[in-house]
């Protein structure tokens, strides 16, 4: 997902949210090269329905492969990725199907997967479960794109299989700001101070070059200590300016990722870091490539659909990727000791400026409500930017209501999809940690239940 940050605070959106800083890789691989693909109805019966007479598991999975290309050629925000063999798409980009006919598809295929006479056992059972919860999600997009929005808790629970806490825990909320009112000092509106602080901590242009690689190396060594990479991954970066985002990688199959950075972005060594390990390493790419890599026995995998509950479990991975490369002290250390220097501030702020943003990262969970009772038309705009400057600290959070326009429950994805994660990969030891992580990106449907360790 791209990152979009609209003021200098913090890579996953500090000042103007955690949502807006990470948007959408709307760019389908296949082979490993670009290409937009689509299918009209027809093509989807490449695989039919009934194999030697029998329904399988198997067939409606490929069906469902083309259909997620194909909503993806109608809506690009739809599609994240699609790296399985082009002849598994192959007619797609030349017989465009309609938006009705992807959700009458969608539909036939659902009716098929619940059908009493479908008997499945055992890893079918799960298989089947995970197509209709996919197939479940591409419905719910449909409706969206057709101007049928459901209220949001429907919307994430059609689309992501979860939905937002009913009410903000507003006693702790309260306890994180009165901390971090007391560490930022001063008078006045917090969310306008914070972003003050954090200017002070803007790496100047020239440097971001230097720290973001710093920062990409730092991450990448630490996954590599607890995590087996495939032969030959890499990562690149490119440096652009003037887009609307802060950054963004995108998988090109073979295990290979391109991360963007926007250079007309004012980023702190916090930003950079969360940038790189969300994007790079134990995020994305790594996501990515292990799976590539590891292969799966689930043709369904090669295709992850922007809006599903396989991409809850992605985005909540990377999401929690710096918490996993570094935890605790460690964040600190690397800061104090590799990033800040590199960008030429002085290394004796780094240990209130890591707090600072640690604090202000524990106040994400508002952004969610918020997006919620927005959408919901609970609140109005101006509220709404009111909500967001007092319970999650920004100063300016038109951006972040944007956003929700734009993608609307996809903010689950980092805020529940990351408490879903850290919930599943928590272990006993650091190193068990890193092994249920890892289980989570070898296992398509991990997050409900979560693997046994």
């Amino acid at each position: 997902m791209e990152l979009n940050n609209n003021a200098p605070i913090r890579t996953m959106s500090r000042s103007i949210g955690l949502i807006s800083t990470l948007v959408s890789r709307r760019n389908i691989r296949v082979g490993g090269s670009l290409a937009v693909v689509v299918a009209g109805v027809a093509a989807f019966q490449l695989w039919p329905s009934r194999v030697s007479g029998t329904r399988t598991i198997d067939a409606v999975a490929r069906r469902y492969v083309r259909l997620a290309v194909a909503l993806g050629e109608r809506d690009h925000d739809s599609l994240d990725y699609y790296v399985g063999p082009p002849a598994w798409v192959e007619g797609i980009h030349e017989h465009p199907a309609t938006i009705g006919e992807i959700r009458a598809s969608a539909l036939q295929m659902l009716s098929e997967l619940q059908s009493p006479a479908l008997v499945t056992t055992g890893n079918e059972a799960r298989r089947r479960d995970y197509l209709i919860g996919q197939l479940t999600a591409l419905v719910g997009r449909v409706a969206i794109l057709a101007g049928n929005a459901p209220s949001f808790d429907v919307e994430s629970i059609a689309l992501f299989g979860v939905k937002v806490d009913t009410d903000l825990d507003r006693p702790r909320m309260a306890a994180i700001r009165a901390e971090l009112d007391q560490l930022l000092g001063g008078k006045g509106d917090l969310g306008e101070r914070y972003a003050s602080f954090a200017r002070s901590f803007v790496i100047p242009k020239e440097r971001v070059v230097a720290v973001m690689s710093a920062a990409l190396d730092g991450c990448r060594t630490q996954t590599r200590a607890h995590l087996p990479l495939p032969p030959g991954e890499a990562v690149s970066i490119t440096y652009v300016e003037g887009a609307p985002w802060s950054g963004f990688s995108t998988y090109m199959g073979h295990y290979r990722s391109v991360i963007k950075v926007n250079l007309s972005f004012a980023l702190g060594p916090g930003e950079v870091l969360n940038l790189a390990c969300h994007e790079g390493y134990p995020g994305h790419h790594v996501f990515n490539s292990i799976r590539d890599w590891k292969g799966h026995d689930w043709p369904e995998v090669a295709v992850q659909p922007t809006f599903s509950p396989q991409s809850l479990l992605s985005e909540g991975a990377a999401s929690y990727a710096l918490d996993l490369a570094f935890p605790g002290a460690k964040r600190l250390e690397f800061e104090r000791n590799v990033l800040f220097p590199a960008a030429g501030l002085d290394p004796a702020g780094a240990a209130r400026y890591v707090q600072v943003e640690q604090l202000v990262d524990r106040l994400r969970n508002a952004e969610a409500i918020v997006a919620r009772d927005y959408l919901d038309r609970s609140l109005d705009f101006v509220r709404a930017q009111q909500s967001l400057d007092e319970d999650a600290v920004m100063a300016d959070a038109a951006s972040t209501l944007l956003y929700f326009n734009q993608f609307r429950s996809y903010v689950v994805t980092y805020t529940v999809g990351r408490k879903l994660v850290a919930r599943c990969v928590n272990g006993a030891s650091h190193e068990s940690t890193w092994k249920r992580y890892l289980a989570l990106m070898e296992t398509p449907d991990s997050l409900l239940p979560c693997p046994t360790p």
